[in-house]
């Protein structure tokens, strides 16, 4: 299914099965430019699309040779590094980045090994901590912030933890057999595990013996379920594997995946090459589901099950020159964030995509036009070569607002990056006729 056009985003002439073109810019030479390459194939379910990209360009144009229209608080305008650096470290046995953000109070919360602190975005207001998890819990390697001011943690043994925000108290604790990811939807708290199985806990139930023994039960991942995420109305969560798979459930028949994706040999399947890095539902069109994965493929994907025909988005593929580490729709324009890490190691199958690694790209939507890319800078490596040894990269990244935090644990950094502006609200004003017309 087609996603909607907006204005922008129509083009001059219809495109046929196949069709090519290049998307130029206004300085080729710039190396902060890109050029994009796309075909179009036919299919039964319609005509599907698939770039790449070899650099960035400043100024991409439609193919009319028209300055696309971007509105004001586009990345196009405001995509910036900060310069706002906060310092960090990971627990000394792990490798996971344990980030999340609390919209409630801008708060940021991080670990400074095995402590979890937190740094107010909004103002400048120093660091403060939140708890310490016991040595004897293992290391941190979890953190998501809930609606409620709760902040579950997740320990390397396989603990979990609740956190009231506001009073810095526990409110209960439980072990299960790993947790690899976590997504909150409302008071229902999510765990992924690291044999494939997905288990929903209410938090509102108590005592947490109750809960844990209440708690519903997935399984369809033969793998770890490295990521996961609830759309905006509570009703679906994708959830994604370290084989490629991706499932998506319906919150109020979760025993069996929904039959979504495109089709392969006669069956429909959300399928990457390589393993899933990142998931992210789009805030004003809950169906629209983004994915990607470690080999830096992204693709979209309309999830409805009632549809006969391919879930797979048109156009909807994107091959970056890194492996994906974050995904996230703008909250008020219709652009896709892609935060980048290294590139795919040489001896992987995915394909050798020229361009800049770690570094934050915007594309528009529907079209997946390329907008904006600024590169993250990282100590000790070398800009632009896409080198897999990279000893700084960037592995981890939490949306904040319109900004991205990204972490470089290598410096021992989290570098934030402005994304958005915030949109401007209209006041409506009183009409004088209205007010003097009886």
């Amino acid at each position: 299914m087609p996603l909607r056009e907006s204005a922008g985003e129509r083009h001059s002439r219809p495109l046929t099965a196949t069709s090519s073109f290049i998307v130029p810019g206004t300085s080729p030479a710039s190396s902060s430019g890109l050029v994009r390459s796309a075909s179009f194939t036919s299919s039964a379910s319609g005509l599907v699309r698939s770039a790449s990209f070899s650099s960035f360009h400043s100024h991409a144009t439609t193919e009319a040779g028209q300055e696309p229209y971007y509105p004001e608080g586009s990345s196009k305008y405001a995509l910036r590094d900060t310069r706002v650096a906060i310092d960090f470290s990971l627990p000394a046995e792990s490798g996971a980045v344990p980030l999340a953000y609390s919209a409630q109070k801008s708060l940021l919360y991080f670990t400074r090994g095995n402590r979890v602190q937190y740094k107010s975005l909004i103002t400048a207001d120093a660091v403060s901590q939140l708890c310490k998890l016991p040595d004897m819990l293992g290391d941190l390697t979890l953190l998501a912030a809930g609606d409620a001011a709760l902040i579950a943690l997740a320990s390397s043994t396989g603990a979990i933890q609740l956190w009231d925000a506001g009073a810095k108290k526990l409110v209960c604790g439980w072990t299960t057999k790993g947790a690899v990811s976590m997504a909150w939807s409302g008071p229902v708290l999510s765990v992924g595990g690291p044999k494939g199985a997905v288990r929903h806990y209410d938090t509102r139930v108590q005592p947490a013996a109750k809960m844990r023994e209440q708690a519903a039960k997935v399984t369809r991942h033969q793998t770890r379920v490295a990521a996961m995420a609830w759309n905006t109305d509570g009703k679906l969560l994708a959830s994604g594997d370290g084989s490629g798979a991706v499932y998506c459930w319906d919150a109020r028949s979760n025993r069996v995946p929904l039959d979504v994706g495109e089709f392969v040999q006669r069956r429909k399947k959300i399928q990457h090459a390589g393993a899933v890095s990142a998931l992210a539902w789009c805030p004003w069109q809950p169906k629209l589901l983004a994915t990607g994965d470690v080999l830096g493929t992204v693709k979209l994907w309309t999830i409805d099950a009632a549809s006969p025909h391919s879930n797979a988005s048109v156009p909807g593929k994107l091959v970056l020159p890194g492996g994906v580490v974050a995904l996230h729709f703008a909250p008020h324009y219709k652009e896709l964030l892609s935060a980048v890490g290294s590139a795919p190691p040489a001896t992987s199958t995915a394909p050798v995509v020229p361009g800049v690694s770690n570094a934050v790209a915007t594309h528009a939507l529907p079209s997946l036009r390329p907008i904006a890319r600024t590169a993250v800078s990282v100590a000790g490596s070398q800009q632009g070569t896409g080198s897999s040894a990279e000893p700084h990269a960037v592995t981890g990244a939490v949306l904040a607002g319109h900004k991205i935090v990204l972490a470089v644990p290598g410096e021992g950094k989290l570098k934030v990056f402005e994304v958005w502006g915030k949109r401007r609200e209209v006041r409506r004003q009183a009409s004088f006729l209205g007010n003097s017309i009886r």
